[in-house]
């Protein structure tokens, strides 16, 4: 793990913190939804080919690479910070966790293939339909 790991991620809280403020600040209604990603521990080494992120050190000088499974932990970490905010903030937050580890839904670290992008849509609305109707009978 990154020795300033609880450095970034705080950083990190603060910025989700200001978006939440300047959101209410505008009056404008936020949903957060967290970065589903193809990194476990199990993720079959016929995937590597693929990976492109999570390199160690500077973009321009890397070092090395982190592993699937600490890339796991890492943007489990992450993820964790904004399910935090939203809690903290109460505020809609859609956990794409589901998705997390699925080879079929990625076509490389973070980004969806089109299955992976109809699965996020499903998974996006199963929590903000309950949501809308609520808002709706109210």
């Amino acid at each position: 793990m990154p020795q300033d790991l609880p450095t970034a991620l705080g950083r990190y809280r603060q910025n989700l913190i200001a978006l939440v403020e300047e959101a209410a600040r505008l009056d404008v209604r936020l949903v957060f939804v967290t970065q589903p990603a193809v990194w476990s521990p199990a993720l079959p080494e016929v995937f590597w080919h693929n990976l492109w992120l999570m390199y160690k050190g500077s973009r321009d000088t890397p070092y090395g690479r982190y592993s699937p499974a600490i890339s796991a932990d890492l943007m489990t970490a992450y993820n964790g910070v904004v399910l935090d905010v939203c809690q903290a903030y109460t505020l809609v937050c859609v956990d794409a966790s589901a998705l997390n580890g699925e080879v079929a839904y990625f076509y490389d670290d973070v980004h969806l293939n089109s299955a992976g992008s109809h699965a996020l849509a499903a998974v996006i609305w199963q929590t903000l339909e309950p949501v809308l109707a609520t808002e709706k009978a109210g």
